[in-house]
C-alpha cells in the first residue's frame, strides 16, 4: 500500500475504525462512520478494505460510484476484483467491488467465497427492511462486520397519524421505526461539517432570493411539495425569468462552470435552448447522451448544465403493482411498498418508493392501446425498458419506439423457497375458492404469494378449468369477482405469467393468462399524441423500474448524481421540504479544485432560510432519542417534515432535560399509543404534549391510566413553560 497523507480527520477516522475492530467487547460489528460531501469517503473507505482482516465486499448502489472508489483504492497502491454487470465482470477476490443489484442473488456464492467483511458507500440508500436485496445479501452472508459510511445517515419514513392523518418523517439509520430494524447499530465516528468546511472545502458564498411560500401545497404524505404547487409559485414569481438573467450575466463575468436545478423538464429544456453552450439533463437522459454532455461540460464545450431529475410519467388511470394489489396514486398509502423490476435478473422486488409526484405535462404523450397484451399511455420523454438485439434490456426514451418493433417485458419472478412436489391438492382447493367468489380476497393473497411457478400453474389450469390441457400456453376464464381476478394477475406477474382482464356485458370479466413474460409492438402499436395538458403522476424506485397496469393490461417499464468538483455556481431553482435534497443538491458545489477559490450557491426557493448554510449541519445524541440531525437550531431527524416539532429548536428542551426529568422520575407512566408509545410524557417533545393535553381523552370512567398520563402530560406542560420563564 503506497503511502499517503491524509487529512487529520480522515486520519482519525480510521483510528476509530481500528479500535471499533479491537474492541473485543463488540461481537457483530455493525458500525457507522459519518463524513460530510466532500471529505473523501473514497479514501477512507479504500483504506479501511486493506485494514481488515479476511475477505471483504465494498458494495455501493451505482456502477459510478463503484469506478470513482476503486480509482481511489489504486491511486494507493490497491487493487481489488469487481463483480457488477454494469462494469461488464463478474470476479470475486480478496477484496471484490460490487453494486448489490448485481450480488444479492450470489449471497450464497459470496458466503462459500469466504466473505467475513462488508464495507457499505452511501448506506443511508439501502432500505433496511426484510426482503430487500441488501439485507437478503446481508442475512445469508452474515458477515462478523459491516461498516457504512454516509454524508446522510438518514432515511424517509410515511405513516398515519394518531388523527389518522398521512405524515413523513426523516429516520436517523442506526434508530429503529416501525417494523424496521436498523442494519447499522453503532456510530464508530461522526465528522461534522463545522470542523473541515473551513479547510477542506471550497469557500461558500450564499445569494439568496426572496420567494412568496403562499402557494406551496404539500403532497399526500407529508414529504415533498407537489410539483404542481411549486410550479405554480414559481411561475407566479416569475422566477424562471430571473435564472435566466442570472446565468447569462454569470457568463458574461466569466462563470462557465454552472448547475441548476430546475422545477420542471419544460423549463430545463427550455433555458438550454436558450442560452448559448447549454444542455439539460433529466432522470430519462439516454445514458451515451448523458456521458456525452458532461464530457463536453468538463472539456469546457458547454457552460451551463440544466438539470430536472423527476422526469417519468404515467396518465392518472394507470396502476402500479404494490405487494397489497394494484393501486393509482389517488389509492396509495404511505406504508405501500410497490414492485420494482431488476432488468438484468428479471426479479421483482418490493421497496417503499423514493419519491412519488404529480405534475401537469404540456407536451405529448406515448400510448398503445390496440395490442392485445399489453397498454400504456406515458410522457413522450419517459423511460422505457425494452430489449436489444443482443436479448438484454436497457432503457429508452418512450417517443424512441414510436414507429417502431420493439419488446417490452411484461412479467417477472419473486424468488422464492424451492418445494420438489406440487401439493395438487392444496391449488385444486384454492382453484374452487378462487372460483366461487372468496369474499376475502386478501386472506388469500399471502396463500397465493407463497405459492411456487408450478403450484400457481396448477391453481390457474383449475380455475380456468383447463387440468386436462397441460401443454396448453393460453388459458382463460369469464368471473363476476373483479376483485379475483385482480388478485390472480397480481399473482401472475410475479411468476412470469403475462395477463389481461377484459370487462364484458353485464358486469362479467375475462381473464386471459398467457406464459410469456414478453411482448413485442408492432412499428404500429405506439403512438405520439400531441396534448395541451394532462395530469400524470409517477414515483422514483432504487431500482428506476416500476410494473404498470392500464385498462387490464400490464406493462413494465422505467422511472425517474452528477459529480464536478470544478463548479463555480449550483443554483437551487425550486423550493424544497426535504433537507436532504437541500444539502445534496448545494454540496456538489463545495468540493475544492485548483480552478476555483470559492462557489457560488444561489437559493430562489428559500431554501437556505429554511435549512440554514450546509455549514450549520451537525448530528448530536439526545438523550431519549438518540442520534439525530440538526441544522439552524433546529432538528431534522425523527420529526414529522413540516410539523411544528420540525420548526421547533431542540436547545430549550436539551437546556432543561435534567430538570424535568428530575421533577418527573419514573412514575411507571407512559404513552400506549401514537408515536411516543412506550416513552414518558417527559421525554415527548412539548408540541406533542399540547396536542395531546387538547385532543385525547379518557375511553371512559374506567379508562384510569389514560387519566393519569394526560395529568402528568399536563404537569411537565406547566412545568416546561415555568422553566422557559425563569430562563428570561
Amino acid at each position: 500500500m503506497k503511502k499517503i497523507t491524509l487529512r487529520p480527520y480522515q486520519q482519525e477516522i480510521l483510528d476509530k475504525i481500528d479500535a471499533y475492530l479491537k474492541n473485543d467487547d463488540i461481537v457483530m460489528k455493525r458500525g457507522l462512520v459519518i463524513s460530510p460531501v466532500g471529505s473523501g469517503k473514497s479514501i477512507c473507505i479504500s483504506s479501511t478494505a486493506h485494514m481488515l482482516k479476511g475477505k471483504t465486499v465494498v458494495i455501493q448502489p451505482t456502477v459510478e460510484l463503484l469506478n470513482q472508489n476503486l480509482e481511489k483504492l489504486r491511486a494507493i497502491g490497491g487493487d481489488a476484483k469487481v463483480y457488477s454487470a454494469g462494469a461488464k465482470s463478474k470476479e470475486l477476490g480478496d477484496i471484490t467491488y460490487a453494486t448489490i443489484g448485481s450480488i444479492y442473488k450470489k449471497a450464497k456464492e459470496f458466503k462459500k467465497h469466504g466473505v467475513v467483511n462488508v464495507i457499505v458507500d452511501e448506506c443511508n440508500q439501502y432500505p433496511p427492511t426484510k426482503g430487500s436485496m441488501f439485507r437478503q445479501f446481508i442475512d445469508i452472508v452474515n458477515p462478523k462486520i459491516i461498516i457504512g459510511f454516509t454524508a446522510t445517515p438518514c432515511r424517509l419514513y410515511s405513516g398515519l397519524g394518531e388523527m389518522n392523518d398521512s405524515y413523513s418523517v426523516i429516520n436517523f439509520i442506526t434508530n429503529k421505526i416501525l417494523r424496521d430494524t436498523p442494519f447499522l447499530k453503532d456510530i464508530i465516528h461522526i465528522v461534522q461539517v463545522k470542523d473541515i468546511a473551513d479547510k477542506f472545502w471550497s469557500k461558500t458564498m450564499y445569494e439568496q432570493h426572496d420567494f412568496d411560500e403562499g402557494k406551496l401545497r404539500w403532497n399526500s404524505t407529508g414529504s415533498e411539495y407537489t410539483e404542481t404547487s411549486i410550479q405554480e409559485a414559481i411561475s407566479a414569481q416569475g422566477i424562471n425569468n430571473n435564472i435566466y438573467k442570472r446565468v447569462k450575466k454569470l457568463n458574461a463575468e466569466g462563470i462557465t462552470k454552472t448547475l441548476t436545478f430546475c422545477d420542471s423538464l419544460e423549463t430545463a429544456s427550455r433555458m438550454a435552448e436558450l442560452i448559448p453552450k447549454s444542455a439539460y439533463l433529466a432522470g430519462s437522459t439516454d445514458a451515451k447522451e448523458r456521458e456525452k454532455i458532461i464530457t463536453d461540460f468538463k472539456k469546457g464545450k458547454i457552460w451551463n448544465v440544466f438539470n430536472y431529475g423527476i422526469l417519468t410519467c404515467l396518465s392518472t388511470d394507470t396502476e402500479v403493482l404494490t405487494k397489497n394489489g394494484w393501486k393509482t396514486k389517488k389509492y396509495l398509502k404511505p406504508n405501500d411498498e410497490v414492485a420494482q423490476y431488476d432488468m438484468e435478473t428479471g426479479v421483482i422486488t418490493f421497496e417503499k418508493p423514493i419519491h412519488i409526484h404529480q405534475h401537469t405535462h404540456t407536451t405529448s404523450m406515448v400510448q398503445v392501446a390496440n395490442n392485445e397484451l399489453t397498454n400504456l399511455r406515458v410522457t413522450n420523454d419517459h423511460d422505457m425498458v425494452i430489449l436489444n438485439k443482443k436479448g438484454v434490456y436497457h432503457k429508452t426514451k418512450a417517443h424512441n419506439i414510436v414507429g417502431k418493433e420493439v419488446t417490452i417485458p411484461t412479467a417477472g419472478v419473486v424468488i422464492k423457497p424451492k418445494l420438489e412436489k406440487i401439493n395438487y391438492d392444496k391449488c385444486l382447493k384454492l382453484a374452487m375458492l378462487l372460483r366461487i367468489s372468496c369474499n376475502n380476497v386478501s386472506s388469500l393473497r399471502y396463500i397465493l404469494q407463497d405459492l411456487t411457478r408450478g403450484e400457481f400453474l396448477e391453481v390457474v389450469r383449475v380455475f380456468c378449468r383447463a387440468y386436462r390441457q397441460p401443454k396448453s400456453k393460453v388459458y382463460s376464464n369469464i368471473h363476476f369477482n373483479k376483485d379475483v381476478l385482480d388478485l390472480l394477475q397480481e399473482i401472475a406477474v410475479c411468476n412470469g405469467i403475462t395477463s389481461t382482464i377484459e370487462p364484458l356485458d353485464e358486469g362479467y370479466f375475462k381473464i386471459t393468462f398467457y406464459l410469456v413474460n414478453k411482448v413485442t409492438l408492432s412499428n404500429e402499436d405506439a403512438k405520439l399524441h400531441k396534448i395541451v395538458k394532462e395530469e400524470v403522476w409517477c414515483m422514483t424506485m432504487s431500482k428506476g423500474t416500476l410494473i404498470t397496469r392500464r385498462k387490464g393490461k400490464i406493462a413494465i417499464m422505467g422511472n425517474t448524481g452528477f459529480d464536478y468538483p470544478e463548479l463555480q455556481a449550483v443554483i437551487m431553482g425550486r423550493p424544497t421540504g426535504s433537507y436532504v435534497l437541500h444539502y445534496q443538491i448545494l454540496g456538489r458545489g463545495v468540493r475544492q479544485h485548483p480552478d476555483k477559490d470559492h462557489v457560488l450557491l444561489i437559493d430562489y426557493g428559500n431554501n437556505v432560510k429554511r435549512f440554514g448554510k450546509l455549514e450549520d449541519l451537525r448530528v448530536e445524541f439526545v438523550p431519549g432519542r438518540g442520534w439525530q440531525m440538526f441544522a439552524q437550531g433546529k432538528q431534522l431527524t425523527g420529526v414529522r417534515i413540516g410539523s411544528e416539532d420540525s420548526a421547533m429548536p431542540y436547545e430549550p428542551q436539551k437546556k432543561f432535560q435534567a430538570d424535568i426529568r428530575k421533577k418527573f422520575p419514573d412514575s411507571g407512566i407512559t404513552f400506549d399509543f401514537g408515536k411516543y408509545v412506550g416513552k414518558k410524557p417527559s421525554e415527548a417533545p412539548e408540541s406533542y404534549l399540547k396536542w395531546v393535553v387538547e385532543n385525547i381523552f379518557p375511553r371512559g370512567p374506567w379508562d384510569r391510566n389514560r387519566e393519569k398520563l394526560l395529568t402528568e402530560c399536563a404537569q411537565v406542560l406547566d412545568y416546561i413553560t415555568k422553566l422557559k420563564k425563569s430562563a428570561k
